[in-house]
């Protein structure tokens, strides 16, 4: 519970530190990818706190250059 409420605050203030940066710039694109990744990166450190098991990205990484990478090995054989 202590460490969402944590999160929570963390993301608050990085929040509260970048968006008057942003607004005053004008920056809308730069304000949608800053909102985007605040989003996921709260997400992942709520479920981080919530002990469940997440993806590793890694697994997904080799699921697709794998099959790519032996279309390469053959085609030197």
């Amino acid at each position: 519970m202590w460490s969402i409420i944590g999160v929570l605050i963390v993301t608050a203030a990085i929040i509260a530190y970048e968006i008057p940066k942003l607004t005053k710039r004008r920056s809308i694109r730069d304000g949608v990818v800053f909102g985007f990744l605040i989003v996921i990166g709260c997400t992942a450190a709520v479920l981080g706190s919530l002990h469940v098991d997440l993806p590793n990205p890694v697994t997904g990484i080799n699921a697709v250059f794998k099959p790519l990478g032996s279309m390469i090995y053959e085609s030197f054989k």
